[in-house]
C-alpha cells in the first residue's frame, strides 16, 4: 500500500514539475521581453536627451538675443518717456492758451452783444458770408450723401 502512496507522490511531483517548468519558461519569456523593452527605452531616452539639449541651447541663444535687443531698446523707451513728458507740458501750455483765448473771446462777444463795442460792417459781412459758405457746404455734403444712398440701394436691388 505504501508503494501506491509513493507512486501517487511521484506522479504528483512529476505533474508539479511540469507546471513549474511551464511557469518558469513564461517568466523567462517575460524577462526577455522586458529586457528588450528596457533597451529600446534607453535608446529612445538617449535620442530625446540629445534633442532636449539642442532645444535648451537654442532657447538659451534666443533668450540672450532677446535680452540684447531689449538692452538696445532701453534708451528708446527712455526717449519716448521724455518726449511724453515734453508733450504733456506742451499740451498744458496749449490748454492754458486756449482757455485764455476763449475767455477773451467771450468777453469780446459779450461786449459786442451789449453794444459796448461797434462791430465794423466789413466784419458783419464776413460773418454772413461765413454762414452762407457753411450752409452751402452742408447742402453739398447732404446731396453727396443722398447720391451715395441711392447708389447703394440700386446696387442692393441688383
Amino acid at each position: 500500500m505504501w508503494e501506491i502512496a509513493v507512486l501517487i507522490i511521484a506522479l504528483a511531483f512529476a505533474v508539479l514539475t511540469v507546471f513549474v517548468i511551464q511557469t518558469l519558461r513564461t517568466v523567462q519569456d517575460t524577462l526577455k521581453e522586458t529586457n528588450r523593452t528596457v533597451k529600446e527605452l534607453k535608446e529612445d531616452i538617449n535620442e530625446i536627451t540629445i534633442e532636449v539639449k539642442g532645444l535648451i541651447r537654442t532657447t538659451n541663444q534666443i533668450t540672450m538675443d532677446v535680452r540684447s535687443k531689449m538692452r538696445t531698446l532701453d534708451p528708446l523707451f527712455g526717449s519716448v518717456e521724455n518726449m511724453g513728458g515734453a508733450l504733456e507740458g506742451v499740451t498744458a501750455s496749449i490748454r492754458q492758451a486756449s482757455a485764455t483765448l476763449r475767455d477773451n473771446f467771450k468777453r469780446s462777444s459779450a461786449a459786442v452783444n451789449q453794444g459796448q463795442v461797434e462791430v465794423p460792417a466789413s466784419v458783419k459781412q464776413v460773418q454772413q458770408e461765413s454762414k452762407l459758405h457753411t450752409a452751402l457746404h452742408l447742402l453739398n455734403s447732404a446731396y453727396e450723401l443722398w447720391q451715395r444712398y441711392k447708389m447703394s440701394r440700386m446696387s442692393k436691388a441688383r
